[in-house]
């Protein structure tokens, strides 16, 4: 069975190479929690708003995609990943992730991670 996790992770980490990463473990360092586990199958949701939002993305690590993106950014992620319709212990983390999230300097660059494995 596939695990798929979304997180903000750390541009800044020393260990993660935008260009010329290896591809084994070459993910940002996780800043935030993992976000709740998305509808569909794999990354759909992750992978349809990259596109529909036109952020830069790239596939980082064998099982890991990365995007450069804002804090206003990855609160648009998450308001349209989820909708009301959720469980009242999903609101719960998702309002405990977006408290996170509007805690985030607004002038610095985040990675949006998406990993498989």
């Amino acid at each position: 069975m596939t695990i798929c996790e979304v997180y903000v992770g750390d541009l800044k980490d020393p260990k993660f190479k935008w260009q010329a990463g290896n591809w084994n473990g070459n993910l940002p360092a996780r800043l935030s929690p993992v976000f709740p586990a998305l509808p569909g199958n794999y990354n759909r949701t992750y992978e349809a708003w990259v596109t529909k939002v036109g952020v830069l993305s790239k596939q980082a690590d064998f099982g890991g995609q990365v995007a450069k993106v804002t804090k206003l950014q990855i609160l648009d992620f998450i308001a349209s990943s989820y909708t009301r319709e959720d469980s009242p212990e999903m609101q719960a983390r998702i309002h405990d992730l977006t408290q996170f999230v509007n805690s985030l300097d607004e002038c610095q660059p985040f990675a949006l991670v998406a990993t498989e494995w």
